[in-house]
C-alpha cells in the first residue's frame, strides 16, 4: 500500500510538473504574441499618410527653410511629426515595443527630423514652466538619442 502511494504521488507530481511547463510555455507564447501585435501596432502608426506625409514635408521641405520662417502650417506639420516619434518613442521607452525594429528602419528619419524640427521644440519649450518644458517631446529626444548611438552618433 505505501509502494502504491508512492507512485501515486510521483506520478502526480510528474503530472504537476508537466502541466507547469506547459503553462509557463504558454505564456512565453503569448507574451510573444502579444509584443510581436504591439509592435505591428506601431509599423502601421508609423505609416498611416498623414504621419507619413509629415515626415516627408519635413525631410524635404523644411529642412531647407529656417525654423524661424515656417507658416503655421509647416509648424503644425512638424509638431505632427515629432509627436508622432515622441509616442513611439514613449512606447518604446516603456519596453512595450522592442526599440531595435523601429531604431533600424527609422532611424536615420528619426534623427533627421529630431534635427530639423529641435529649434522649433525649443522655442515651445522657451514658452512652459521648467516642469513642463523638461517633458515635453522628451520621448522624442530620449529615441533620437537612441537612435544616434545604433548609428554610431552618440
Amino acid at each position: 500500500m505505501d509502494v502504491a502511494a508512492l507512485v501515486v504521488s510521483i506520478f502526480a507530481f510528474v503530472a504537476a510538473a508537466l502541466s507547469a511547463l506547459y503553462a509557463r510555455h504558454q505564456v512565453r507564447v503569448a507574451h510573444s504574441a502579444s509584443r510581436a501585435q504591439s509592435l505591428l501596432a506601431v509599423l502601421d502608426y508609423l505609416q498611416r499618410s498623414d504621419i507619413r506625409d509629415s515626415r516627408r514635408e519635413v525631410l524635404t521641405v523644411l529642412s531647407t527653410v529656417p525654423a524661424s520662417s515656417w507658416t503655421d502650417i509647416q509648424r503644425a506639420t512638424a509638431s505632427n511629426a515629432s509627436a508622432s516619434y515622441d509616442l513611439v518613442g514613449t512606447l518604446l521607452k516603456s519596453g512595450v515595443v522592442d526599440k531595435e525594429p523601429i531604431i533600424q528602419n527609422y532611424g536615420a528619419s528619426i534623427v533627421r527630423c529630431h534635427d530639423i524640427c529641435a529649434p522649433m521644440i525649443q522655442g515651445f519649450r522657451a514658452n512652459m514652466p521648467d516642469a513642463l518644458a523638461k517633458s515635453y517631446w522628451d520621448d522624442f529626444d530620449w529615441l533620437a538619442d537612441e537612435a544616434r548611438k545604433e548609428f554610431g552618433h552618440g
